[in-house]
């Protein structure tokens, strides 16, 4: 996995932070990914230097000490070649003109991760739990991709509240077996 650094805000960010703090919305519009080189000063970024790829987020939740967390899949489908993940950026719209803007920003240098290209019988999807701030901003929001994920854990949860309940069943259908069969015998 990538060793990004911390998220920055960049300046367009804390623009909106900014209005966030002071009650305007904040919704992340969308998490996109790059290879570009490291830029000298990640604030003063409004793009991403290189993007490759762009997705809704799959999550979003709010946490404490003013952060949230952004769930971004990316796959390798259309890649034509590998590409070198080294960064990655979180996109938010500006409530005082409605348009996207770049508003935190990472890199991970030498640490980077790689995806094959598409095509072969090898499909790769990558899953990025991004942080970033959101400060103590009362109305913050995220326009979530359409398609499901399931983690891990959430499958082992259904997997034992689906044991459970078909024991439940098994159980409720011999107790009204055994009820029926006391009539007969």
């Amino acid at each position: 996995m990538a060793d990004f650094a911390p998220m920055v805000l960049t300046n367009a960010g804390l623009a909106i932070q900014t209005q966030a703090q002071a009650g305007a919305a904040l919704n992340f519009s969308r998490i996109a990914i790059g290879d570009g080189a490291r830029p000298a000063d990640f604030k003063l970024l409004d793009a991403l230097v290189n993007e490759h790829q762009s997705t809704l987020p799959s999550e979003f939740e709010a946490l404490d000490l003013g952060r949230a967390r952004l769930r971004a899949v990316f796959n390798n489908r259309d890649l034509l070649a590998a590409l070198e993940i080294r960064e990655l950026g979180v996109f938010a719209i500006d409530p005082t003109d409605a348009t996207e803007k770049l508003y935190s920003y990472t890199h991970a240098g030498a640490g980077y991760d790689t995806i094959p290209p598409g095509g072969g019988g090898s499909p790769v999807e990558l899953v990025y739990d991004i942080h970033t701030l959101i400060g103590t901003a009362p109305n913050v929001s995220a326009t979530l991709a359409s398609n499901v994920y399931a983690s891990a854990d959430a499958l082992a949860d259904l997997e034992t509240r689906s044991e459970a309940a078909v024991a439940a069943l098994l159980a409720l259908t011999a107790a009204n077996t055994n009820e029926r069969l006391k009539g007969i015998f």
